[in-house]
Parts: structure tokens; C-alpha cells; sequence
């Protein structure tokens, strides 16, 4: 019965410092964030990468996502078009798309179909109502776009330095 108990009791001892060494092991440091998840009621927050608030620029063209990261300007896509047709923004500004039409949008740089004159932006698929698409620009300049899936539909942003 002793030698059992003993048992046992190194068991329970084994298992309760696996259990630490795990927690220990896979805990997240508390000062680190998940960059792809901040949650912010501040409209201000800024993600924060290598020590500046701007995103590396191939990340920035490639942002692709439900608003998550948009902060910044808004346009609307309705059925008459986008709304406002032309917005100005400082560099490294986000702007998001809203479709709030009947029809599919798909933002992407002039000239249509070729979507070259800003490589990267280019929302690259189709979204219906209530879809949403975010851009962050990190070039000056004027760059026209349209609505691929209707390319009647123009607008033009603005983007100055800061």
C-alpha cells in the first residue's frame, strides 16, 4: 500500500510539472500583440511595425479584409456609383470600399481590364452587397479607379504627403 501510494505520488508530481513546463512554454509574453487582431474602440490606434506606423508596402497594396485594419476614409459603391467620386487622402491612409448596391463591386486601378496604372491595387475578386474591400496607399499621386465588374463606374484618390 506504501509503495503504491508513492507511485502515485510521483505520478501527480510528473503530471502537475508537464502541466507548468506547457503553460510556460506556449504562454504568449504579455507585451506582445497579434498585429492581425487588434481590437480598437481608439480610431486612432495604428498598428506598429519595426518601430513605425507604416505598413512594409507590399503588405500595405495587399490589404484585402473585412475593415478590419481600415482606418481612415470611406466610399460607398451604389447603384448610380461610387460615392463621394473623388476623396483625398495623406500617404499611408486606408481608404474602404463599401459595396451598399444590387450589384457586384470589384475596385480596381485604372485603366480597365488592365488595372495597371497603381500595381496592387486591385481588390482581385468580386464582392456583392454589404462586401467590403481596404486599400492602404503608399504612393503620391492621383489614381484613377473603376468598378471592374461595371467600369463605367470611375473614381479618383487623391494621395498626398503628410
Amino acid at each position: 500500500m506504501i509503495f503504491l501510494n508513492k507511485k502515485l505520488l510521483v505520478i501527480g508530481v510528473l503530471i502537475v510539472l508537464i502541466i507548468v513546463l506547457a503553460v510556460v512554454t506556449f504562454k504568449k509574453p504579455s507585451n506582445e500583440s497579434n498585429i492581425y487582431n487588434q481590437e480598437s474602440s481608439d480610431s486612432s490606434a495604428e498598428i506598429n511595425i519595426g518601430g513605425n506606423n507604416r505598413l512594409p508596402e507590399e503588405i500595405g497594396q495587399a490589404i484585402q479584409s473585412e475593415g478590419r485594419f481600415a482606418q481612415g476614409k470611406l466610399i460607398e459603391y451604389r447603384d448610380s456609383g461610387f460615392s463621394p467620386a473623388q476623396i483625398s487622402v495623406k500617404l499611408g491612409e486606408s481608404v474602404t470600399w463599401i459595396n451598399q448596391s444590387g450589384k457586384s463591386m470589384w475596385v480596381a486601378s485604372a485603366d480597365h481590364p488592365e488595372h495597371k496604372q497603381y500595381p496592387g491595387f486591385d481588390q482581385l475578386q468580386a464582392v456583392e452587397n454589404g462586401g467590403q474591400y481596404s486599400f492602404n496607399f503608399q504612393k503620391e499621386g492621383s489614381w484613377n479607379y473603376h468598378n471592374h465588374s461595371n467600369p463605367v463606374h470611375t473614381g479618383i484618390v487623391v494621395v498626398s504627403a503628410k
